[in-house]
């Protein structure tokens, strides 16, 4: 199975700011989903009526809306260690989510990164999901 997401070496990350792309940072360590929407909506700029929430997050990444830039990528420094791997797999089904969604759309261009330090864990969340 190919994986839908893209990955980056060390080096990468400061490249992938390239004129244009809006980036979503989600930073390393994350331990807890609160962890996780907080650093969305601190990163994404995201609306204030962001609520929270898995249904929140999937609706907000395909909408994007309030982004002027076609171009977004979501940059993880390291793939979540959500405490459950439920939810690790609930996150990687709304990261493909939104990733189809925007397939269809010609007003964004969504791309997600992870470390290749971590494609082995992205990958089973992917099968799993």
């Amino acid at each position: 199975m190919e994986s839908e997401f893209r990955f980056f070496n060390a080096q990468e990350p400061n490249s992938l700011g390239a004129d244009g792309v809006y980036i979503v940072h989600i930073p390393p360590r994350i331990r807890s989903k609160e962890e996780l929407m907080s650093a969305y909506l601190k990163n994404a700029e995201l609306p204030e009526y962001f609520g929270m929430n898995w249904d929140s997050l999937e609706e907000l990444l395909c909408d994007f809306s309030w982004i002027e830039q076609k171009n977004i990528a979501i940059v993880h420094e390291d793939f979540p260690a959500l405490q459950i791997e439920d939810v690790r797999v609930i996150y990687i089904d709304i990261l493909r989510s939104a990733l189809n969604y925007w397939k269809t759309d010609s007003n964004h261009k969504l791309t997600v990164f992870f470390p290749e330090s971590d494609m082995v864990k992205v990958v089973d969340a992917e099968r799993k999901s």
